[in-house]
């Protein structure tokens, strides 16, 4: 019951009731609870309510009908409270029997019964994932990040479960350490990549090309192990965009009317893969502890600390006055531009913008390219 529709909320309310899943078993079953809780079998009250149903032209069933059926019940069960129950939950499964649910199955833990609880909390953990599983070919298994130890190996990212992504108090937990997708200069990469060109930094000259990305690589199209990472970011927006939506909503990636869950992910994924490609670039933040780098100013105006070119770093050397604070005022911030730049896009192409530039912006080595 609890898989084809997530009624066991609405009904908690008006009756004492909890979800039980019992050992040998994988069959969630309601438990009308009193001081010593029975599993009562309401089977025939249901197939009365179904074959009414089925026989009545408009598929409604009188409440003259309901309520001899009601009186019926009460002979044999002096709690009208269970009474109501049994029929408000047979009514609402018959009514909603092989309706199509994308909305997450959540049940509280207090409403799990307490006699086979850990059973009960595996079976629901279950459905709740699996309730809010976008993909059509990917399996649980293959959604991870892989690292990629060649630009040409398998491009993937593993991209969060709904449930867990909006009630999550940190939305960016969810994205991959940077080392974990791929190493692109190997052991030679900076701290600070925005001094590769520096002459005291050892960064070597023939990897510049691939630092700077190439102009002949600007919209290339999708490559083989980009194609799979790119569908499951597509069918992880337009599932999101149903789950908020009517189930008809137009999900084509022409469609700009993103969801705010989807937006948020794929402007995460879209800046993790900047600033990790594109660190060259000196107007790209990072942010880290007030005392973890003497060499970092905090921008007081923002979450973002940024760095400090040579030139600055001298200034401060020599105790010229300057207030740290004040670099990130002169600073354009990449991040923040980039994220304006899509959200523009989108409203001419669609939502294919984000979902384009994320894969661009995760390329390297041989494919990088120059500008999106």
């Amino acid at each position: 019951m609890i898989k084809d529709s997530d009624v066991f909320g609405v009904l908690l309310n008006s009756a004492s009731m909890k979800i039980a899943v019992f050992p040998n078993t994988s069959v969630p079953e309601i438990v009308l609870t009193e001081q010593s809780a029975k599993v009562m079998d309401i089977t025939a009250v249901y197939n009365a309510i179904g074959k009414l149903k089925a026989a009545s032209p408009n598929g409604e069933i009188s409440q003259s009908y309901i309520q001899r059926l009601r009186e019926a019940l009460e002979t044999k069960i002096s709690d009208k409270d269970q009474v109501y129950a049994i029929l408000a939950i047979t009514m609402t499964y018959v009514n909603n029997q092989g309706s199509d649910f994308t909305d997450p199955v959540n049940v509280a833990l207090d409403n799990i019964y307490d006699e086979c609880y850990d059973n009960t909390k595996r079976f629901i953990d279950t459905l709740r994932k699996e309730s809010s599983w976008p993909f059509s070919d990917l399996k649980p298994a293959d959604n991870v990040t892989k690292f990629q130890n060649t630009c040409t190996d398998e491009l993937f990212v593993a991209l969060p479960n709904r449930v867990d992504f909006m009630e999550s108090d940190d939305d960016t937990a969810f994205l991959p350490d940077p080392n974990e997708v791929c190493r692109p200069y190997g052991n030679a990469e900076l701290k600070d990549m925005s001094l590769y060109k520096d002459p005291d930094s050892g960064f070597q000259r023939e990897l510049y090309p691939y630092v700077e990305g190439s102009k002949k690589n600007n919209g290339a199209p999708l490559y083989p192990n980009e194609e799979k990472f790119h569908k499951a970011l597509i069918e992880w927006v337009q599932f999101n965009m149903k789950a908020d939506a009517s189930p008809d909503i137009d999900v084509s990636t022409s469609n700009s009317n993103l969801d705010k869950l989807s937006q948020l992910e794929l402007e995460n994924l879209a800046t993790f893969f900047y600033a990790r490609h594109w660190s060259q670039n000196i107007n790209i933040p990072v942010i880290v502890d007030n005392d973890e780098d003497e060499d970092t100013a905090d921008d007081v105006n923002s979450k973002y600390s940024f760095r400090m070119t040579k030139d600055e770093k001298a200034i401060f050397s020599s105790a010229i006055s300057l207030n740290v604070s004040d670099l990130g005022v002169h600073r354009q911030n990449a991040l923040l531009q980039l994220t304006k730049y899509l959200r523009a896009a989108s409203l001419t192409v669609g939502y294919r913008a984000y979902v384009d530039a994320i894969v661009q912006l995760a390329r390297w080595g041989s494919v990088n390219q120059l500008y999106l």
